[in-house]
């Protein structure tokens, strides 16, 4: 049966390393910059570019002017960075007649190429400050190995569908896993597949004399964006919430709960996203091998679930968002007359719930 977390937690039973070193975007929440901007248009984050000189995609930054509006305080901003100081903004769809088809994008070299046949995970945030008048219902990344300019390159287009409701709310996450075909270098950020395949809705609390003449436009922020290679898999649950992650580098060897340095990577990634995400909960549930008495198995499960609350407290997630559960040997996912298959269900799997 499953058990409460207890109060008095080992914190010392654990070190980390940096997950930034499993990323491969380079400056991925655009804290870097060449200069603080001082006004749009003004892109001055490091390790990223524009590649449309006809475009001109924005840094938002705390460091800019108060008086214009990619201050993120300004009252036509209203949009806090996901993470840090600084956020990107690009338009993604105008309706404007003159410029119909104008959208800005992004890029950034990976820090690595992609393998061949591995998985990564593509993760960033989008919301839409006080600036957009409009809402679209999808945005695209790319992966390729042609370096971006302003014309189509070959590549995957990846297409993440938006929750209009929470764009206006504060930051989104956003998701998918890929297999790389191998050698991709660049990663491409903004609308991709043209306006002809988007929906675009009016938000009804705008300003409409200032939005018509100088915002008549949607408009998303960027923050945090990560590409890591991964064995997570995510089912999706209707709300857009992860209804079970299932961390495959989250194993343990026989009769141990003392994490491994390769499940950190993936924890810090949850860690990031908790934080940003404060309406999130996590449910962690504890597995063992069928070796063992039951009892025996009952609480080395737990102390499993237990194991990673603990790292995750200490990285700063708050213990009244976390639930531990230990279930012994039940629900297993492998042959416990194999090895790999009791390997595989020595194990913790995370639900996650608004």
């Amino acid at each position: 049966m499953p058990h409460p977390i207890p109060i008095l937690l080992l914190l010392l039973l654990f070190r980390w390393s940096a997950v930034d070193a499993q990323n491969l975007v380079p400056n991925s929440s655009f804290e870097k910059t060449s200069s603080c901007p001082k006004a749009f248009a003004d892109f001055t984050a490091m390790d990223w570019k524009n590649p449309n000189a006809n475009a001109t995609p924005d840094l938002h930054a705390t460091c800019a002017p108060a008086n214009v509006a990619i201050n993120p305080a300004h009252n036509w901003n209203r949009l806090n960075p996901a993470n840090g100081s600084n956020y990107a903004g690009l338009v993604v769809w105008t309706n404007d007649p003159d410029q119909p088809d104008y959208t800005e994008t992004i890029y950034t070299t990976l820090t690595a190429p992609l393998e061949a046949g591995k998985t990564y995970l593509i993760e960033f945030y989008v919301a839409a400050p006080y600036l957009s008048r409009w809402l679209i219902n999808a945005i695209d990344v790319q992966l390729t190995k042609q370096e971006p300019n302003k014309n189509p390159v070959p590549g995957t287009i990846l297409t993440f569908d938006l929750n209009i409701r929470k764009l206006t709310t504060g930051w989104s996450y956003l998701s998918k896993t890929y297999t790389a075909k191998g050698g991709e270098r660049y990663l491409l950020i903004g609308e991709l597949n043209g306006r002809q395949s988007l929906q675009a809705r009016k938000i009804p609390d705008r300003n409409e004399s200032m939005h018509i003449n100088t915002y008549d436009l949607a408009y998303l922020g960027i923050d945090e964006v990560s590409v890591t290679k991964t064995d997570l898999t995510e089912t999706e649950a209707g709300n857009g919430v992860p209804a079970a992650l299932i961390l495959r580098n989250l194993n343990f060897a026989t009769d141990s709960w003392k994490l491994s340095d390769e499940t950190i990577p993936e924890l810090e990634g949850l860690i990031r996203r908790m934080k940003i995400q404060a309406e999130l909960q996590v449910t962690i549930d504890g597995y063992t091998d069928n070796a063992g008495t039951e009892e025996h198995n009952q609480e080395l499960s737990l102390k499993r679930a237990q194991s990673v609350a603990t790292y995750l407290v200490s990285r700063g997630v708050d213990l009244d968002r976390i639930t531990a559960n230990g279930y012994g040997d039940a629900n297993a996912v492998g042959d416990n007359e194999t090895e790999e298959g009791r390997r595989l269900n020595r194990r913790v799997e995370l639900r996650l719930s608004e």
